[in-house]
């Protein structure tokens, strides 16, 4: 896996979501354009990201991240 998809792959088990939005600017540009402050996505609920992380962990997903993350220090 290279560098930048073991990246993404690290902020979508920790956040549930690729690209997080963990900037308050974030927030209040998508309210100012007429969206919700948060995206209705998987980051928004904490029990979706606790099941990426099941399903990860069954498919090995986080062993394969963890692995690179690893071999790389």
């Amino acid at each position: 896996m290279l560098e930048p998809h073991q990246k993404t792959a690290l902020k979508v088990l920790e956040a549930g979501h690729a690209v997080p939005l963990d900037k308050e600017s974030w927030q209040d540009l998508r309210e100012k354009v007429g969206l919700e402050r948060v995206p209705p996505n998987a980051s928004r609920y904490a029990e979706a990201i606790e099941e990426i992380r099941k399903i990860a962990k069954k498919t090995g997903f986080d062993k394969l991240v963890e692995e690179k993350e690893k071999k790389e220090e």
